[in-house]
């Protein structure tokens, strides 16, 4: 529960407790003032028929008074009192409530003397009773919705909305972006936390920025003549050999088993074939949708969760991103407009420097004697794009890998020697800096993951995936691939649909 009606509950329940008591001491004075005044108007109406009481000559008229009586009632549409005229005094004591005894002197009783005694009706009393406790209800109510729409209209723009920013900001430095804290608005007291947590960021983006100029300083300092390299032949040549020779068994394989695994191999490349043009066809259904106005829903939900990830296990990752795309596109069209929109006019203007970067990015490492074995690149799809937002409650300027590049390298420790490279030749970014290689991912995946933005202004922030080529393997077809892993469907509710 959010800490505003967390807040507003609590504050409701007291304010309840407080007035509860007050409300019923005030119920009863009113009541017993609403008493005082009935009986009061009982004795003003009651004057008159006292008054005829005392002149009728007779039994005749006493009733002829007491039906005058009730008959004013009637007619001017008020509720008629009961009235009882007794012989003798009047009891000693006090009345019943809203009931009045008044002493008469009539001729025709017993003694001449006898009791008036007034009582309004019992169902008018409830009547008003219920009345008044309603009304005192709609009071306690009022007084409580006030407070807390108050209370929830106040937290809410000086507490909870200003925290909520703040926590969100707080998450996003513990995923590495530290500089996404921003004035929350609200209370002082969440403004300054905000300001503190901005300050800690700068800080620490300060010193990590130092290091990384010292350690350049030191790389350009240090002595490069072959004499200091290390000996990697040497190194090679120290590594224990394989024995050359197999079991003799291994070196005669049957006829029949190579002719089983020539159709196991062949009968797997019919089903990726037709698998793969399975998905094509679902790609046309979905864009010929699309094209007539008559998107089909059930066939987007479905690409959303399996098809796409199929194209993606059968290595299409073209096929799997136009899949994924085309089903964002159905389930959430304005979402997928105006997303796309941004990032098209991004991906236009940067599409040559993604294909130059990544030439210049071989050409480094290269020159710096670490020559990669390949080195791809990529731009994030807006379904891609729109899962990571979702996913990590990020804002589109914050998806720091919508341009990304992978470097492959022969072998592991040509990894780090590749990463000091890029380093010295990019600003990484605070925190944007994962090692999976020392720290495996459960599905056994490595890789060097860092986030830099180049030195010269204006060009984009991006991702470089470095790995060697055992982990490329493993990462692409193996327990660590993409689709294993990163696949984790986003319910249609995230959806709005």
């Amino acid at each position: 529960m959010p800490l505003g009606w967390r807040v507003g509950i609590a504050t409701g329940i007291a304010v309840t407790i407080a007035m509860g008591p007050v409300a019923i001491f005030q119920g009863s004075l009113a009541r017993d003032a609403a008493m005082a005044e009935r009986t009061q108007t009982l004795r003003l109406v009651a004057a008159p028929l006292v008054t005829d009481l005392e002149h009728a000559g007779g039994p005749a008229e006493v009733q002829m008074a007491l039906a005058r009586f009730r008959q004013a009632f009637v007619h001017r549409g008020l509720p008629v009192p009961e009235v009882e005229l007794e012989p003798g005094g009047p009891d000693p004591g006090d009345d019943p409530p809203a009931s009045l005894s008044l002493p008469v002197s009539v001729a025709s009783l017993a003694g001449g003397r006898g009791t008036l005694r007034l009582t309004m009706p019992a169902s008018l009393m409830v009547r008003r009773d219920r009345e008044a406790l309603a009304g005192w209800a709609l009071h306690l109510l009022a007084t409580l919705t006030v407070v807390i729409t108050f209370l929830l209209v106040v937290l809410r723009y000086l507490v909870v909305r200003p925290l909520a920013r703040l926590v969100d900001a707080a998450r996003k430095m513990e995923m590495g972006y530290w500089h996404a804290v921003r004035d929350p608005g609200g209370a002082w007291e969440v403004r300054w936390l905000a300001w503190r947590f901005s300050e800690m960021g700068r800080q620490l983006d300060l010193a990590v920025k130092n290091l990384v100029h010292a350690e350049r300083a030191g790389a350009l300092a240090a002595p490069s003549s072959p004499e200091d390299a290390p000996d990697c032949d040497a190194c090679e040549s120290a590594a224990p050999t394989t024995e050359a020779s197999a079991d003799t068994q291994n070196a005669h394989y049957d006829a029949a088993a190579d002719a089983v695994d020539v159709a196991n191999a062949r009968a797997q490349r019919r089903e990726q074939d037709a698998v793969l043009r399975r998905l094509r066809g679902v790609s046309e259904r979905l864009a010929h949708g699309l094209a007539a106005g008559t998107p089909d829903l059930k066939l987007a939900r479905v690409t959303w969760d399996e098809h796409a990830s199929e194209a993606e296990r059968r290595g299409d990752m073209g096929l799997a991103a136009l899949l994924e795309d085309l089903a964002f596109r159905t389930l959430h069209p304005d979402t997928y407009a105006e997303l796309e929109l941004s990032l098209h006019l991004g991906r236009e203007r940067r599409s040559l420097w993604v294909k130059l970067q990544g030439r210049a990015l071989e050409r480094l490492l290269e020159d710096a004697g670490c020559p990669a074995l390949t080195v791809k690149h990529r731009v994030k799809s807006t379904a891609s794009v729109y899962r990571k937002m979702q996913a990590k409650g990020l804002e589109l300027d914050e998806v720091h890998d919508l341009f990304a590049f992978r470097v492959v390298v022969p072998r592991e420790q040509d990894c780090y020697l590749a990463l000091g490279v890029i380093h010295r030749s990019f600003e990484p970014l605070l925190g944007r800096f994962s090692d999976y290689i020392a720290s495996p991912k459960p599905s056994g995946y490595q890789s060097l993951h860092t986030i830099v933005r180049p030195l010269d202004p204006g060009a984009p922030i991006f991702e470089i995936q470095i790995r060697s080529e055992a982990m490329h393997t493993l990462a692409e077809s193996g327990s660590a691939a993409h689709w294993r892993y990163k696949r984790e469907p986003i319910t249609h509710a995230e959806l709005d649909l």
